[in-house]
Order: C-alpha cells, then sequence, then structure tokens
C-alpha cells in the first residue's frame, strides 16, 4: 500500500538571482523558486509547460471590453528547474491567468499567489486599500494527471477578489478533472472585502482527492461550487473512491453559498460555519453546517 503525504512547504534557497522583465512585471528566479511581481494594474498570464518549466508573458486590455478584456503583448520569459512558483499583485485592478494543464504525470506544482500588502516576496508589501481588485483564474487544463499532486495557497488580500478553478471539459461550467491518484490542496483566505470563489468540476476519478479549505474572510462574500451531475450541461463522473474534503468558513458578514445540484458520489465531506445563506447544500452526503469558528480536522487520505 502506498500512503499519500502533503509536500512539505517550500523553504527558498539563496542563489544567484535570475531577472526577466515584462511590461510592469517581473519575474526573478532564485534555485528553484520563481517571483513573479507586479506593480499594480497588471495583467499576467503564467503557464506550466511541462516538468517543473513555466512561462510568464504579461499583457494589455483591450478598448471598449468593460475592462474584461485583454491580449498578451509582453515578451515571453520561459523558465525550467522550478518547484515553487510566488505571484505577487500589486494595487489597483489585476488580473492574473494560472494555466496547469501541462503539469506531467507525477509532476507536482506548488503555487503562492498573493495580493497587495498580503505577500512574502521582499519588498512588495504595500498598504493594501479596499479599492484592490484582483480576477484570479487557475485553469486545470485537461485535468490533473495519474499521480499528479497541486498546491495552491491563494491570499489576495483587501478589496474585491474573484476566484475560480476550473478546466477545459464539462462546459457550460468548465470544470476541472481529477485523474487516479491525482491530489488538489487550495487554501484560500479572503480578506475585509468581498470576495467571490467559485470551485467547478467535471470528473473526480478513481482514487483522486481534493482537499479544499476556503476562508472567505470580512464582507459579503459568495462561494459557488459545481460538481460533476448526473445530468444537464456539465455531466460528469464522480467516482465512489474520489474523495472530496471542504471546510469552508465565511468569517463576518452576510455570505452565500451556492451548490449545483446532486451528484452522483458519495465521498464528498463538507463542514460550513458562518454562511447566512446556503442553497443546494442538502442535495450533499455528509454534510455539516456548524456555528462555531473550529473547523474540524481532515480524516486522513484511505489507503489506496
Amino acid at each position: 500500500m502506498q500512503s499519500h503525504q502533503r509536500k512539505p512547504r517550500f523553504a527558498p534557497r539563496v542563489e544567484t538571482l535570475e531577472s526577466r522583465s515584462c511590461p510592469s512585471v517581473t519575474a526573478v528566479q532564485s534555485g528553484d523558486t520563481l517571483r513573479v511581481t507586479g506593480t499594480g494594474n497588471d495583467i499576467l498570464q503564467v503557464v506550466a509547460t511541462g516538468d517543473e518549466s513555466y512561462r510568464v508573458q504579461s499583457g494589455t486590455p483591450i478598448a471598449n471590453t468593460g475592462g474584461h478584456g485583454y491580449h498578451l503583448s509582453g515578451t515571453p520569459q520561459s523558465f525550467s528547474g522550478v518547484e515553487c512558483v510566488m505571484i505577487q499583485l500589486g494595487p489597483g485592478r489585476n488580473y492574473l491567468n494560472l494555466n496547469l494543464g501541462a503539469v506531467p504525470e507525477r509532476g507536482q506544482a506548488m503555487v503562492q499567489i498573493y495580493g497587495n500588502g498580503v505577500g512574502e516576496i521582499p519588498g512588495s508589501n504595500v498598504t493594501a486599500t479596499n479599492t484592490d481588485r484582483n480576477n484570479i483564474t487557475v485553469d486545470l487544463g485537461t485535468g490533473l494527471k495519474d499521480h499528479e499532486h497541486v498546491r495552491l495557497d491563494v491570499a489576495p488580500g483587501m478589496g474585491t477578489n474573484r476566484f475560480t478553478l476550473g478546466g477545459t471539459l464539462g462546459r457550460p461550467y468548465g470544470g476541472a478533472t481529477l485523474n487516479d491518484r491525482s491530489d488538489l490542496d487550495l487554501d484560500y483566505g479572503g480578506g475585509g472585502g468581498t470576495d467571490s470563489v467559485t470551485l467547478n468540476f467535471f470528473n473526480l476519478n478513481k482514487r483522486s482527492r481534493a482537499e479544499l479549505n476556503v476562508n472567505l474572510g470580512g464582507g459579503d462574500d459568495t462561494f459557488r461550487m459545481n460538481l460533476p451531475q448526473t445530468g444537464g450541461g456539465n455531466v460528469g463522473a464522480f467516482d465512489d473512491r474520489a474523495l472530496i474534503d471542504l471546510n469552508l468558513d465565511g468569517g463576518p458578514g452576510n455570505d452565500t453559498a451556492r451548490f449545483s445540484a446532486k451528484h452522483q458520489g458519495n465521498q464528498f465531506n463538507a463542514n460550513l460555519q458562518n454562511v447566512e445563506s446556503i442553497s443546494g447544500f442538502t442535495n450533499y452526503n455528509n454534510q455539516n453546517n456548524n456555528n462555531t469558528h473550529n473547523l474540524p480536522p481532515l480524516p486522513p487520505r484511505p489507503n489506496d
């Protein structure tokens, strides 16, 4: 039998820095840590191009799109030998697209995303304001491959934040697929502003596992979760051996949680706290809505 354990948090080593700049964005590799720092009002794409390889590129907005359209205009910069990616967003309005679709079978990706005033990159801490706006999208492509492990730490800071995780399968949602023995770990910590978090899944295969810890922080926040359904436009598979653990804390404020229609699987374990409005949750197995401030420990991963 194999035992799956979370990879320890990465401790950066001090080595010669390799710096490459895109307009308003700086990418610096130190050993096996890639630090990407924006100066504010940035459009940024970070793409996994293979095993421990990434491409960083900045963009510019497209006129008359209400601030939602952009095209990539900066010179793409490529990096290899990267085990940890740290992304620091600056003040103002930022768009980040993180694409991890090319992480290979048995590969690993660790990505930390920080908003204005939150980050751990030296010199990056700028005083945060509630006028900051971050739109963060994580695209897993066609899905996590066999034995692949992806860890995401997201702390967008104050202001208005939108975080979406999905993939290219299962329209209209665009859901993420987790294949056999793949692991997805997400830790999301919201600030004092308004957060909108959406998690879309399509196929949850065999012994895959997702551990999702979401703290929405202060403000009036919204959480949405779409899982594979038995009918409709997002028909996917939820294998009985797949496992999802969700710990959701709404924090202070008037918060809303919405869940998709009843799914096929039996291994969805959820604990909700401090969420004032909940819809669709009774369709799920093993649900628990606690009015406490302490999240219970996650159960151990079952043996393969």
